[in-house]
């Protein structure tokens, strides 16, 4: 509108009202889709819950279409759930469409994991100790046994018929001798399961002793080797002797012997079985602080309950001056005294005067009768026996025949089982004082059918019980005499 001289115009132009009249068309915009998830990782079988609820559009949304990645059917749904079974990276697409048919997509990314497989449990099992007499009192350990998760159960049984027990580390003991197998078993969440096993030996106590009497001969009352002798005593005759001089152990620096060629001990005991250990030592010929070097200086007899048992005797000519020498004798005594005599009269061949450092009187638990009994048994020995010659009888189930040689013996030893249908499992040697020593496993020591040898040379000189412990949980018992 103009009135502008320009244009010719006059005055001011106006308008009284306008009208427009037409038709106006407006264009259909895309749909934005948004995808989310919750879990986004996790462990097969893994539920995950998906959002599209936050897509917009100009105008709505008119469909919600999921393609989970896994092979699974297109789920029509805004905010399904779907759960993905086998581990993997999944990309989950999500297409949104609006009414006009325009769509948009969006992607969500899943991780999946592999479940982990249940490994079985490790049983690790130990004990101590391992090894003992009965009642043998055991600490297990079962607590060392492992698990991928972690180990739900524990179970022992330990090879003696007695009740399984459902601690990790439990206490047992065992009344009986015998080898023993204990089982662990182990146990996981998932039921998987391990056995781990060890073996324990129970082994026979030692024959009590029932009676023991040790004497010094021609001194006083002292320990050796951590066994005490008695001051001298029960002797008819003789006279003491000491060299202090000689270098020897205190026990055998004194000695009963007898200027008058010949003594003798009277011991009161009651009537049994018994084992007499006679101690010598040359602490005056070829000793220090005594007389001249020289075989044949000093021979003398023993005879014990009437047999002789050492004929000629000569100490030096045995083992030399001041050297330590036992002899062992079985004696059975039935008039309630055991008589040991000594001579060196001539009429025995005897020279210079009898001696003795100290004895011992040794019985074993039921060896001894009561007092005054009278057994009808009586000792023998022939004249040609000697220490090297001794069989020593069983001390307990004397019915199975077992040979122990040499007996004395000084390096190894020898055991010959006569009955083979006896399976000998171990075997225990004791001093005498009931200290167990030493333990072996019969395999070790096999060297035939029921024939058994072993070392004995770090065995110090003395009288040992052997015990033998057998597949069927019986002893038997030897004794055996080390000499060096």
């Amino acid at each position: 509108f103009s009135a502008l001289d320009a244009v010719g115009g006059v005055d001011q132009p106006k308008l009284s009202a306008l009208e427009i009249l037409g038709t106006a068309t407006n264009e259909n915009q895309a749909p934005v889709a948004v995808a989310s998830a919750t879990p986004l990782t996790g462990t097969a079988p893994l539920a995950v819950n998906f959002t599209g609820s936050n897509s917009t559009d100009d105008v709505a949304i008119t469909g919600y279409f999921w393609n989970f990645g896994d092979g699974s059917p297109i789920v029509n749904a805004m905010n399904p759930s779907h759960t993905f079974t086998t581990g993997g990276v999944y990309n989950v697409l999500l297409t949104v469409q609006d009414a006009a048919g325009l769509t948009d997509t969006s992607t969500v990314t899943i991780t999946v994991a592999n479940p982990t497989v249940n490994q079985a449990p490790v049983a690790v099992a130990s004990a101590t100790p391992l090894t003992g007499t009965a009642p043998l009192a055991i600490n297990f350990t079962g607590g060392n046994s492992t698990d991928d998760v972690a180990i739900t159960g524990y179970s022992w049984n330990f090879g003696d018929g007695s009740a399984t027990v459902s601690t990790s580390n439990p206490s047992h003991t065992y009344a009986s001798a015998g080898s023993y197998t204990a089982v662990l078993t182990v146990t996981d969440a998932g039921g998987l399961q391990d056995t781990e096993s060890v073996l324990i030996t129970v082994t026979s106590p030692p024959p009590a002793n029932t009676f023991a009497l040790r004497l010094n001969a021609g001194g006083p009352s002292l320990t050796h080797n951590g066994i005490s002798f008695g001051a001298d005593q029960n002797f008819a005759g003789g006279n003491a002797y000491v060299n202090n001089s000689a270098l020897v152990p205190d026990l055998y620096k004194t000695e009963r012997s007898s200027s008058a060629r010949a003594f003798n001990y009277n011991i009161p005991l009651e009537n049994g079985d018994y084992t007499v250990v006679l101690h010598f030592a040359e602490i005056y010929w070829g000793a220090a602080g005594g007389g001249p070097v020289g075989v044949g200086r000093r021979i003398f007899d023993v005879s014990m309950e009437g047999a002789l048992i050492l004929d000629n005797y000569d100490i030096f000519a045995e083992v030399g001056a001041q050297t330590v020498v036992t002899k062992s004798y079985p004696v059975t005594v039935t008039d309630g005294v055991l008589n040991l005599a000594f001579s060196a009269l001539d009429a025995v061949g005897g020279v210079d005067q009898p001696k003795l450092s100290a004895l011992e009187v040794i019985a074993f638990n039921g060896s001894i009768s009561s007092k005054g009994e009278n057994t009808g048994i009586k000792a023998t020995f022939n004249e040609s026996i000697s220490a090297a010659d001794i069989v020593i009888p069983d001390l307990e189930n004397n019915s199975l025949e077992i040979l122990l040689f040499p007996n004395p013996a000084s390096y190894e030893v020898q055991i010959s089982v006569g009955n083979l249908d006896i399976e000998v499992t171990s075997v225990q040697i004791f001093e005498m004082n009931g200290r167990l020593v030493k333990i072996l496993d019969a395999g070790s020591i096999t060297i035939g059918v029921n024939q058994f040898l072993f070392d004995v040379n770090s065995l110090e000189e003395g009288v040992y019980s052997i015990i033998l412990n057998t597949s069927t949980k019986q002893t038997f018992s030897k004794q055996l005499i080390i000499r060096k």
